[in-house]
């Protein structure tokens, strides 16, 4: 009697390729000092390698794209995120935005290819240190309230929500005191 035993095993891997590249400059003026900073990255090759459907092993690179049968991630060619602070005596002016390019993502039910539209978030925040102690914040996040994309396949609400933000325009307020 002959007892073959199957195991299972992990036989694909996963390629990351890119760029990343930060800009900082700070400046002091007659109005206060400013700080900015730029912050882009840019994915070369995002591959897996997955069993096709012949059960053979194939190297897709998902640059550019979502697929929840592979790897349910989001991969954008680029990102960019870019702050700009501004400080005079104890008030502090902050800015900040991040650039997600679109992405392409195979429809659920029916053939075809779907383009999501990059996307831009803007955030705004005034700080302000009180003579007695505390800090004082404020701020506004998403600031012109966009809506996340639509994904057909993706499990979170239909967008992916480690990628893009899905609570729309928010707002904070905060009190923080060093002892």
């Amino acid at each position: 009697i002959e007892q073959v035993v199957t195991l299972p095993s992990n036989l694909t891997s996963r390629v990351a390729e890119g760029i990343d590249t930060e800009f900082s400059y700070n400046f002091n003026t007659e109005v206060g000092e400013f700080r900015t900073f730029l912050g882009w990255t840019h994915v070369l090759k995002r591959e897996n390698t997955v069993v096709n459907d012949e059960g053979n092993l194939e190297a897709v690179d998902f640059t550019g794209t979502y697929s929840q049968f592979v790897t349910g991630e989001t991969y954008p060619e680029n990102k960019v995120n870019f702050t700009t602070d501004w400080f005079w005596n104890d008030l502090t002016v902050s800015y900040a935005a991040e650039y997600i390019s679109g992405i392409d993502y195979e429809l659920l039910y029916f053939p075809g290819t779907v383009s999501v539209d990059a996307q831009v978030y803007h955030d705004l925040s005034v700080a302000y240190e009180t003579p007695w102690g505390p800090r004082v914040s404020v701020g506004v996040t998403n600031l012109t309230d966009e809506n996340p994309p639509y994904i057909d396949q993706a499990l979170g609400g239909g967008t992916d929500p480690s990628t893009y933000r899905v609570l729309g325009r928010g707002a904070f307020f905060r009190v923080s005191h060093k002892f």
